[in-house]
């Protein structure tokens, strides 16, 4: 029902994806998925996952190391780097950081865009809520709940996330 680290990396477009560090974290839930593109972490979430290549902390190792040490106190479901752009390798001291916590580190290929792995993060995030909400999406959810259908509180999803995906879904349409 949950979407976890673990599972994640068992989808067809995660297969290059590989697991760095903090393997006996691998059954975190993901809840959200985001790109980093500064270091500023207070907004993170508990069970988000964050996509990065790196440049925000590429010339600071205590910055690395200080990264996944809040990440993980912070209930971050891992962090994914990809390599080669501006980090040749994940830096070992990240990796001894995700191991003393538990936490997820990966590494994401050159080749593999970040915009695929969102894309694939996000349509298993709804398909999850899409079980959760006996079969219906956000937008079919969203629907039922204007004509005054299944107003159960088990029945509504996460608002946020619906909101996120009726905004993608008016502009994208």
């Amino acid at each position: 029902m949950y979407l976890t680290i673990e599972k994640a990396l068992k989808l067809p477009a995660l297969n290059q994806v590989e697991v760095i560090g903090g393997s006996q974290g691998l059954t975190q839930v993901i809840n959200s998925v985001s790109i980093m593109d500064h270091p500023d972490i207070s907004w993170i979430k508990r069970g988000e996952l964050l996509l990065t290549t790196g440049y925000v902390f590429k010339d600071d190792l205590n910055a690395q190391i200080n990264l996944v040490r809040e990440l993980s106190k912070r209930g971050s479901a891992g962090l994914a780097i990809k390599i080669k752009r501006f980090l040749s390798t994940i830096p070992p001291g990240m990796v001894e950081e995700a191991n003393k916590y538990n936490f997820p580190l990966l590494e994401i290929p050159y080749e593999m865009p970040l915009s695929d792995l969102l894309f694939s993060f996000t349509y298993e995030l709804v398909n999850k809520e899409k079980v959760k909400n006996n079969g219906k999406g956000s937008v079919e959810v969203f629907h039922s709940l204007l004509n005054g259908e299944n107003r159960s509180s088990s029945f509504i999803p996460n608002y946020r996330n619906l909101a996120l995906i009726l905004i993608g879904h008016i502009f994208c349409s």
